[in-house]
């Protein structure tokens, strides 16, 4: 399904200035306490970066390290040390800062999530994984499938503590249970990205796409609302349920929005506002007059 854009793209500006080196991918992360982390040579460091673009300078900083979901430490990350990648410490993401050293023994390069139990990166349509030691390759542990996967994506945490948002750079979203190591829900898009992060306090998406932010809504854009139909034939005196459905460009079903019910002519309806069900549908009951008369028209609007 197609994410609805809420705002954006905003150009990333410091100080006055336009910001077009802003790092991508691994080398920058999304966190709902501090916002977007960044890499700006021009700048000489980290940026935070707030969802309007407006950026400034956190720490000084000669190069763009890559940095890594700690799943041990549940809303905290690691950061990749060296040019060679060769330590693993965590980050003091309020600071800026390297904090104590986890490894310096074995290639880290490619980490992207630490859990409990071992470390994660994602390859494609493969999730890989190697032990806390990270001695060894990395081995095969599940597949991502349901749309077109580019080779990249960055990875961040969902509401669901067990539960990862993978976002490709061709714009493909898929979630992954880390858990239970398979795939699960359905298969999202946000467009082609440098980076995108799901925001679990605000239910969005955050993408950087050729330097500039944009917001995307977790949920589809309603495209077509269909015309009230009635689940049972209207009949004098009887309460008939009314029903119409909300879907996306995709014919993806649109879940909780808003529609609006009005009647003309005689009878009543139950209720002037519904939400939208899981599959999409949204419900009212019509009451039909005891004596017949004119025929009743039922319209309905959905908030775009």
């Amino acid at each position: 399904m197609a994410l609805e854009l809420l705002a954006g793209p905003f150009d990333i500006v410091a100080d006055g200035s336009l910001i077009t080196d802003a790092s991508t991918g691994a080398t920058a992360l999304y966190d709902d306490d501090i916002g977007l982390y960044t890499f700006s040579s021009t700048k000489g460091g980290l940026l935070v970066v707030q969802l309007d673009g407006y950026a400034c300078l956190r720490a000084a900083q000669v190069r763009a390290n890559a940095f890594a979901l700690d799943l041990q430490s549940p809303g905290e990350y690691l950061i990749l040390g060296s040019l060679f990648e060769e330590g693993l410490y965590r980050f003091n993401k309020r600071a800026a800062t390297f904090g104590e050293l986890v490894t310096g023994t074995e290639p880290t390069g490619d980490i992207q999530v630490r859990t409990p139990d071992r470390y994660m990166r994602i390859l494609g349509t493969n999730v890989l994984s190697k032990p806390l030691t990270l001695v060894g390759d990395w081995t095969y542990e599940a597949s991502l499938s349901g749309a077109p996967i580019s080779l990249y994506a960055t990875v961040s945490c969902t509401r669901d503590a067990n539960v990862l948002a993978i976002v490709f750079t061709n714009g493909t979203v898929v979630y992954y249970d880390w858990v239970r190591r398979n795939q699960v829900g359905g298969v999202a898009f946000v467009g082609p990205n440098d980076g995108a992060w799901y925001s679990a306090r605000y239910d969005i998406f955050i993408v950087l796409a050729d330097a500039k932010l944009n917001v995307y809504s977790s949920s589809p854009r309603p495209s077509s609302i269909s015309a009230p139909a009635a689940v049972t034939p209207l009949a004098k005196g009887r309460a008939s349920p009314i029903k119409s459905r909300v879907l996306g460009a995709d014919a993806e079903p649109c879940v909780g929005e808003t529609v609006d019910w009005s009647l003309s002519g005689p009878g009543a309806l139950e209720h002037i506002q519904s939400v939208t069900d899981s599959d999409g549908w949204a419900w009212n009951t019509y009451v039909a007059p005891q004596a017949s008369g004119d025929t009743p028209t039922i319209s309905v609007e959905v908030r775009f």
